[in-house]
């Protein structure tokens, strides 16, 4: 088969759907088809890799004004969060906050409004006919632009997946603009198959196609060649937790105000993005009310961060209240094999928390990894195909 893939996001960066469409683009090249992956202009040189997994790479610009060389300014956005910023810088920061935060209201997604304009002549150029294609969001306007072009090449793809990670108009974040959810279903017409990652977001998606026409695919990852420490009980007991927090939706306010009033001694590890407001202003609370307790670290790649993972005696999940969202680190936490202990800023019990400090983890989350295995992830797409084909 030839298979389209299109995403905003890929290695080298350390973001869910960066994985997603890596591992996809891996898993059907090895199973013999020929892939090729639309993404943005990364300043990065890919020429191994298409060698090496047998892909064909594309680069989209990113924009045109507001977020133009977007991805060749990732390296100085990330050292900017770890220097001392300037005046001017600080000026230019709050602007552009406010700026994007008016932007958000007006287009879906903001300044990656452009993405959709680019990525749409980007395959309109295309002459080859795909017998698949998979749109792979976030953000939703990889959806406008390929929606776009498809509106006018319906020749582009013999069928056509939106794949999700997270709902566009019933995000949380998503200001609720009143054309947003038209424009949202007007995009998803174009497509033969939306795909989510669990069953609880189905629901999200209703009012744009119907039950049948509505897929779980999990997120899928390649289980051979994860290395995990050999792990040994930590003298003073350790959790971790990889991620962001998010005021109101998925808030660990409870949990760390019952940490404080732990006399027990332990090490509570964080790997976080310092770029992340919520994640900051939260954690900054609490930083040295728990007097070196709280450990916080900046992302690390992802294979670097489940082998952390791996030495913690167990982990914590902030799960969302949101019920169309799930966090896909569950999936790195459950390859990193150690027990989770999973909750929302509404059902957090600290008699089960207590338990997980005195080792009893007979209330720890479940995660069937098979399910995962990107091989599994593959076929289910393949078979959207030959489902659409009878």
């Amino acid at each position: 088969m030839k298979i389209l893939l299109v995403s905003y996001y890929f290695p080298p960066e350390n973001t869910p759907r960066a994985h997603r469409t890596f591992f996809l683009a891996k898993e059907f090249a090895h199973q013999g088809h020929q892939v090729t992956v639309c993404i943005p202009n990364y300043d990065f040189d890919y020429s191994n890799i298409e060698q090496d997994l047998d892909l064909n790479i594309k680069k989209v610009s990113t924009g045109f004004f507001f977020n133009r060389n977007a991805k060749a300014k990732l390296s100085k956005a990330i050292r900017s969060t770890k220097d001392n910023i300037s005046y001017l810088e600080r000026c230019k920061n709050f602007a552009f906050k406010y700026g994007k935060k008016m932007l958000n209201h007006l287009l879906p997604d903001g300044k990656f409004w452009e993405y959709s304009i680019t990525l749409k002549k980007t395959l309109l150029a295309e002459k080859h006919h795909y017998d698949m294609l998979i749109s792979v969001s976030y953000p939703f306007p990889v959806h406008l632009g390929t929606a776009l072009a498809l509106k006018k090449n319906p020749r582009l793809a013999k069928i056509s997946v939106a794949d999700y990670g997270d709902p566009f108009f019933y995000h949380f974040k998503t200001p609720k603009t009143f054309y947003f959810k038209s424009l949202e279903a007007k995009v998803m017409n174009k497509f033969n198959y939306i795909t989510v990652p669990t069953t609880r977001a189905i629901k999200a998606y209703l009012h744009y196609k119907s039950n049948d026409k509505i897929k779980v695919i999990t997120q899928g990852i390649d289980l051979e060649n994860i290395k995990t420490a050999k792990y040994r009980l930590n003298k003073i007991t350790t959790f971790a937790y990889a991620g962001v927090f998010y005021k109101k939706v998925r808030d660990p306010k409870i949990f760390f105000d019952y940490l404080l009033g732990l006399k027990a001694q332990f090490n509570f590890l964080i790997y976080t993005n310092f770029q992340n407001g919520d994640t900051i202003s939260i954690l900054e609370q609490y930083r040295s009310k728990l007097n070196g307790k709280l450990c916080i670290h900046s992302n690390i790649p992802r294979s670097e961060c489940i082998y952390e993972l791996s030495k913690a005696d167990f982990l914590i999940n902030v799960d969302y209240l949101a019920p169309y969202q799930s966090p896909s680190k569950i999936i790195d936490y459950a390859l990193a094999g150690r027990p989770i202990l999973s909750f929302n800023q509404n059902s957090f019990s600290h008699r089960v928390f207590d338990q997980f400090l005195k080792g009893d983890y007979s209330k720890r989350l479940k995660v069937d990894l098979n399910k995962h295995n990107i091989e599994h992830v593959c076929n289910k797409f393949i078979e959207l195909y030959n489902e659409k084909s009878d």
